[in-house]
């Protein structure tokens, strides 16, 4: 027969503890970081941000400026991407159905 698995003794569990605070130079070096990150793109931003945001304010403020830049700059070249491409639809479509003269 199984035995009761409860046991009503056990303690909760502990929350979990905070994390410790960046020091003045690694949340610089964190801060510049996000900002570097960018040459890759908005992803590292968003990790420096979810990882070391409870840990330094400038890292905080910095990241999430970066990554509110990043983000900007995706959409804007998505946005551009798509005007060169319809753009060129057009060209492409004038030009097959207008043939110039021999």
């Amino acid at each position: 027969m199984l035995a009761d698995m409860s046991d009503d003794t056990a303690s909760p569990p502990e929350p979990p503890s905070s994390p410790a605070p960046l020091s003045s130079t690694d949340d610089k070096q964190w801060a510049s970081f996000a900002h570097f990150g960018g040459l890759l793109g908005f992803l590292p931003s968003l990790i420096i941000y979810i990882v070391f945001r409870d840990r330094g304010a400038l890292t905080r403020q910095e990241s999430k400026e970066a990554l509110n830049w990043q983000i900007t700059f995706s959409i804007g070249i998505i946005l551009v991407n798509a005007v060169l491409w319809i753009l060129s639809a057009i060209v492409v479509a004038v030009a097959n159905g207008n043939p110039s003269p021999a």
